[in-house]
C-alpha cells in the first residue's frame, strides 16, 4: 500500500470516529455499550384527549426509567411541559413510566423490573385505618422508547388515574323518622395498588366520606362533596346508616345499572328516599359537578 493511501485510510478512520464521537459521544466496536440521548416533554391530558393547562398539574413529574429488558435504570424529576435529556443505552431502547402527584399518601415501590414496581395508593398510616382516605389525584403515562440511531424527540402523554364520586340524599330525616344528624355514608370497595402499566389490583378498600345537611330549595339534602376514588367499572355499593343501623345499600340505578367511577370523570349520584328508593346517576368532566333538579 502506498504512503498516499495509508494517510487516506488513517484520515478516513479518524473522521469515522470523530462522526461517531459526535453522534453518540463514545468511540467503540460495539455501539451497545454507548449512550445517546433523547429529548422528552411530558404532558397531561383529560378523559377526552383534550390538554390541560399547566396550572392544573403542579405537582413533581417522576421519570422512571427502564432498558429494553424492563430493568430498571434510574429516576428523573421533571414538571409538565419541560424539556428533559434522558440518556438511554445505544441503539436499544427502552422504556419511561410516568407519575405525577404520588407525594402525598402513595407509597411508591420500585423494584428491579418494570413489571413488579407499583404505587400504593394509601400511606401507612390510612391503611391501617378503618377507611381509606381518598387516593391523590394521581396522572400517570407510558412509552416506548425505540432503538436511536440520532438524537429524538419524545412527547410522555399523561392521564389521571383516578376518578371522584359526589353524592346527595333527599328525605333522609323523613325516611327513616331521626331528627338529628348521626348519619354517615360508607362506599364499598375498590382496589388499593396500581402497577406501572396502569393496572389496579391490591387489597380492597372501603371509603367514608365526609358529609353533611345543606339547604336546597329550603329542604335539606344529605350532601357528600366529591373525593377522590379508585376508579371501578363493576360496582359499587353505597350503604347509608344512622349510628350503626344501616338504613339502605344502593348498588344499581333506576335503570339497573351498576354504580361506577371512571377515570378522570365525576360520577354524581342522587338518592332520593321519599316513598320509594329512588337512583339517579350522571358522570360529568372530572371538576364539573352536575345541578340536580330542585324538589
Amino acid at each position: 500500500m502506498s504512503s498516499k493511501r495509508i494517510i487516506y485510510s488513517i484520515l478516513y478512520t479518524s473522521l469515522i470516529s470523530a462522526y461517531l464521537l459526535f453522534v453518540t459521544g463514545c468511540i467503540k466496536e460495539d455501539l451497545s455499550e454507548c449512550n445517546t440521548t433523547i429529548t422528552i416533554m411530558v404532558k397531561a391530558y383529560d378523559h377526552t384527549g383534550s390538554e390541560l393547562p399547566f396550572s392544573e398539574i403542579q405537582g413533581i413529574v417522576y421519570l422512571y426509567i427502564f432498558d429494553d429488558n424492563l430493568k430498571y435504570v434510574e429516576t428523573i424529576t421533571t414538571s409538565i411541559n419541560k424539556k428533559e435529556t434522558i440518556e438511554t443505552l445505544y441503539g436499544k431502547g427502552g422504556h419511561i413510566v410516568s407519575w405525577t402527584n404520588i407525594d402525598g399518601n402513595c407509597n411508591s415501590i420500585l423494584a428491579e423490573y418494570k413489571n413488579d414496581c407499583v404505587i400504593d395508593l394509601l400511606s401507612n398510616s390510612t391503611r391501617a385505618a378503618s377507611y381509606s382516605i381518598d387516593p391523590d389525584d394521581i396522572f400517570h403515562g407510558d412509552i416506548a422508547i425505540g432503538s436511536q440511531v440520532s438524537d429524538a424527540e419524545y412527547i410522555l402523554p399523561i392521564f389521571r388515574k383516578v376518578g371522584s364520586l359526589t353524592i346527595r340524599v333527599r328525605n333522609l330525616k323523613s325516611f327513616t323518622g331521626f331528627t338529628d344528624e348521626d348519619f354517615s355514608v360508607i362506599v364499598h370497595e375498590t382496589f388499593s395498588t396500581v402497577d406501572f402499566q396502569g393496572n389496579f389490583s391490591g387489597d380492597k378498600v372501603d371509603y367514608r366520606p365526609s358529609a353533611s345537611f345543606v339547604s336546597n330549595n329550603n329542604k335539606e339534602e344529605y350532601y357528600i362533596p366529591s373525593f377522590n376514588m379508585v376508579p371501578e367499572e363493576d360496582g359499587l355499593q353505597i350503604d347509608i346508616y344512622h349510628k350503626t343501623d344501616l338504613i339502605a345499600s344502593i348498588s344499581q340505578d333506576n335503570n339497573r345499572e351498576p354504580i361506577i367511577v371512571r377515570e378522570g370523570q365525576l360520577t354524581n349520584i342522587l338518592i332520593d328516599l321519599n316513598s320509594i328508593l329512588s337512583t339517579e346517576i350522571i358522570l360529568t368532566p372530572w371538576d364539573k359537578e352536575y345541578i340536580w333538579k330542585e324538589f
